[in-house]
């Protein structure tokens, strides 16, 4: 188990993760594409996952319902437009893109599907084909890192109030 100052330090690296990944994401609607280093917020992302899988199975089914109840419905309303706005930037890309990812090879630019060629895009169409990819990525990197925010904010404090308790010395008869 990890201790207090490190679940501060775990929500701090959430909420910099998600001041990164929306700073990205407003960043595609100007038209600029994150540099490769923010694919970083993957191994940000998925490390910080870990500790959340490891929390829930050291606790009891019993604690991990009393923690997600302890979280206000409003929380729970906001964690689903982010759901729902992730999934429609995602759903959006792959309609526009025909189920392909933009390449580029030797100057030309195409569509491909797992290596099988779609079709030759044009530099506009590849350029915005590639803006509608990371602003999807980037968008399933808001709504899990505000997920995990939540989750060291609201839900963690209540699986560990067990060990918090202080049972106090014990009474012998």
């Amino acid at each position: 188990m990890y201790s207090k100052p490190l679940r501060y330090i775990a929500f701090g690296l959430s909420i910099t993760g998600l001041v990164f990944s929306a700073s990205l994401h407003v960043l595609t609607y100007w038209g600029y594409l994150p540099p490769p280093i923010a694919k970083a917020l993957h191994v940000l992302l998925f490390t910080l996952f870990l500790i959340v899988i490891i929390d829930f199975l050291r606790v009891s089914p019993d604690q991990t319902k009393k923690g997600l109840l302890q979280v206000p419905r409003s929380w729970y309303v906001i964690l689903a437009v982010a759901a729902v706005y992730a999934t429609g930037t995602l759903v959006r890309f792959f309609l526009r893109a025909e189920f392909g990812t933009p390449v580029e090879e030797a100057g030309r630019y195409a569509l491909q599907n797992h290596g099988k060629f779609i079709k030759v895009l044009e530099r506009e169409e590849f350029l915005t084909l590639n803006l509608m990819l990371e602003r999807a990525i980037s968008a399933h990197w808001i709504g899990f890192f505000l997920l995990l925010a939540v989750f060291f904010l609201r839900i963690d404090p209540h699986l560990r109030s067990h060990e918090l308790q202080d049972p106090g010395p014990e009474k012998v008869d």
